[in-house]
């Protein structure tokens, strides 16, 4: 999907929205304009490229899904791939994508129905109806393994264990995203406490949840280790998830789940969050009427949910991808050593 945004005070809507009619029908792809913004990607590319963080992404994208056009999008590896493109192909690319086939549209703020659909009308009028499409799915490969790409100038090593997640048209991911977040909070939570406490590593660890696309969603717990530690912190991190997946401890679970439902609550009363919120659950099937009290997805969820959403949901510790990247020629023990995130498509 392409997203798009307009926010605005009320009383400016028919300027906005007769500039933004003009703009997605005729839009203008200025050289100069365009010029820039392909050095600004290519800077950010050759600045993050080999930062730890992204090559660690790249394997698990080359691991799970393999060499389809989404893995090459998110990799953006080839700057070359930046500098070809051109006004004519950009022209091309908007023609084929901005239509009134596809479009999914959410209003929000003080606005009354009528008014809102004539300002949609006046949007899209000049659009050409165009094509159905579909967003094709990603087949992800979420197969327990472990693999370790080698870079011997890396300073630092990162891990990751990764699994699969239900997609968030299941409508239980505030669930999820209580579940992770209680575990790996600061303080005396089992993912601190094991990693700073335990192995005395210096650095942090976080648990979260990323998407692919609208079908493909995983849940990630990584963070940074001395290379030395690599092989214990492995076994801990698998202990001291099979135990919060098995028998968590949520003693204190409603003081978490007090501050998220606060946040929520407030955020929502952004337009342009509620908008967000709105579209998200048409994308994914949900009944939109939810978005006003999307807030009590959070404060109804009880401790013994989050028991049952991991015992339930999430694989056990020996079904996870486990994926390392640093200096450490030997990787970790039952590992895949590569020194290419292309190779680990040839690891078992």
């Amino acid at each position: 999907y392409v997203f798009g945004q307009l926010s605005f005070p009320k009383e400016y809507r028919e300027e906005v929205i007769k500039t933004a009619s003009e703009m997605l029908h005729t839009p203008i792809f200025e050289e100069k304009w365009i010029g820039r913004i392909k050095e600004q990607i290519t800077d950010n590319m050759a600045r993050t490229y080999a930062q730890m963080p992204n090559l660690l992404w790249r394997v698990v994208r080359q691991a799970t899904l393999g060499d389809v056009p989404v893995n090459d999008y998110l990799n953006l590896a080839d700057p070359s791939e930046i500098s070809a493109v051109d006004v004519s192909m950009l022209c091309r690319w908007h023609k084929e994508t901005f239509t009134q086939s596809n479009l999914k549209i959410s209003v929000t703020g003080a606005i009354s129905r009528e008014d809102a659909g004539r300002s949609i009308d006046q949007l899209l009028r000049n659009l050409p109806k165009g094509e159905q499409m579909q967003s094709p799915a990603s087949k992800a490969d979420f197969s327990p393994r472990k693999l370790y790409l080698h870079v011997p100038e890396a300073e630092k090593t990162t891990l990751a264990l990764i699994a699969a997640l239900p997609p968030t048209s299941d409508g239980k991911d505030a669930k999820d995203f209580l579940a992770l977040s209680y575990f790996s909070q600061a303080g005396d939570k089992p993912l601190f406490e094991a990693m700073r406490t335990q192995l005395r590593a210096s650095y942090g660890f976080q648990g979260g949840i990323s998407n692919y696309d609208r079908t493909t969603r995983l849940f990630h717990i990584a963070g940074e280790v001395e290379a030395e530690k690599l092989n214990e912190a492995v076994l801990l991190l698998q202990e001291v998830y099979e135990t919060y997946r098995t028998a968590p401890d949520l003693s204190d679970f409603s003081d978490l789940r007090a501050n998220i439902t606060s946040a929520v609550k407030d955020n929502s009363r952004y337009v342009d969050t509620s908008a967000y919120i709105l579209l998200q659950l048409l994308l994914d099937g949900i009944d939109t009427k939810k978005a006003p009290n999307i807030h009590k997805e959070f404060e109804n969820t009880t401790a013994k949910d989050i028991a049952e959403r991991m015992r339930t949901v999430y694989p056990k510790a020996d079904n996870l991808i486990i994926v390392a990247v640093g200096p450490n020629g030997r990787g970790f023990d039952g590992a895949c050593v590569v020194t290419s995130y292309k190779e680990v498509l040839n690891c078992p």
